[in-house]
């Protein structure tokens, strides 16, 4: 069986599109797992219609706690071999399972894929790790895996656009044994920001024996659905990129292996990406902003990162952001940040 886990907190606009697409795999052995967040729409009485109509779906409620409680409950209620976890704004390929069914009874403790990124206007495809199909069948292949989750390095290049491609939960199916046998769940965001899925990954990738990547773009992570950049800004999001690499570290530390250190490092200079950003988004004057990003750039937790990492393994344009931000040119930096949320902005 396969438990798939919904989070849910006031979806009513886009429910119904991802539980079409979830009970269209029901030729399979599946439940679905709703887990409701103290909805105040008209959430419930969508999944009331879903669950008279589909037994395998089941609701489960709790007060408003946040996704990590919201699928650390899913998991507690998930009686399947594997959890799949899908986001109540996306959905699957209507025939997603058929392409994966041949890995159900395999002895891979993780099945992993790619997705498509559906924005207004246009749908593009992400390949997660690349085009080719992957096994990582040792732990030593495992240990190369979790260097990637960590920091997008392929073939010694570094790719800061595919910085949290791997480190989702959702486009992946998790050995549920491996998950309650070690205890694994999520840090509420109220500890970690919105990086609660590279932190449980974390622990699943150190824990876990095997795994397989496919190319398959089968799920669909929509861009669309939030109304403004300003209503994402999070002034306490530098404390929490503390909170969640201090976390990392204590992970990693008793691995005592440079290639996790190295690729961490990586993963905290490239973070400024989402710190800049997420300052852009503030409606704080051009000159507060600029001191914002001068204090970031000077922090301990950037300032030997940013001296280690090579530009050379940088595209030109990212080689040329991190000059400056080696340099602590805040007013260039905040400049070229500007410009990509004008990029991300459609």
């Amino acid at each position: 069986m396969i438990s798939i886990v919904v989070p849910i907190y006031n979806a009513q606009k886009y429910l119904s599109d991802c539980l079409d697409s979830l009970v269209a795999q029901a030729s399979y052995d599946i439940e679905i797992l709703c887990v409701d967040d103290g909805s105040t729409d008209q959430t419930i009485d969508i999944l009331s219609t879903y669950t008279e109509k589909y037994p395998f779906l089941r609701v489960v409620n709790q007060h408003n706690q946040g996704p990590s409680a919201a699928r650390n409950l899913g998991i507690e209620e998930a009686k399947g071999e594997w959890i799949m976890f899908v986001d109540s704004d996306d959905w699957i390929d209507l025939d997603a399972f058929s392409h994966l069914q041949s890995y159900f009874n395999s002895f891979y403790h993780l099945i992993s894929f790619s997705y498509i990124r559906e924005f207004r206007s246009q749908s593009l495809k992400k390949y997660v790790l690349g085009e080719e199909k992957e096994t990582f069948d040792n732990r030593d292949e495992v240990y190369s895996l979790f260097v990637r989750l960590l920091a997008p390095i392929e073939n010694g290049k570094i790719h800061p656009d595919k910085l949290d491609s791997l480190s989702t939960v959702w486009g992946k199916l998790y050995r549920t044994d491996v998950i309650k046998k070690n205890n694994i769940r999520f840090v509420p965001t109220q500890v970690t920001g919105t990086a609660e899925d590279l932190l449980f990954n974390v622990d699943y990738f150190m824990r876990m024996e095997s795994a397989v990547y496919l190319p398959l773009t089968i799920y669909h992570y929509r861009k669309n659905s939030v109304e403004s950049f300003t209503s994402l800004y999070k002034p306490d999001l530098f404390t929490k990129m503390q909170n969640l690499f201090g976390l990392i570290e204590q992970r990693i530390s008793h691995f005592k292996n440079k290639e996790f250190n190295e690729a961490l490092s990586y993963r905290k200079s490239l973070s400024l990406i989402g710190q800049g950003l997420n300052i852009t988004f503030s409606d704080h004057s051009f000159l507060r902003k600029r001191t914002l990003i001068s204090n970031i750039l000077n922090s301990p937790l950037y300032v030997e990162p940013l001296r280690m990492l090579p530009l050379g393994v940088l595209a030109f344009h990212w080689k040329v952001f991190f000059w400056f931000a080696k340099r602590k040119c805040s007013t260039v930096v905040l400049l070229m940040l500007q410009a990509i949320n004008k990029i991300i902005d459609r």
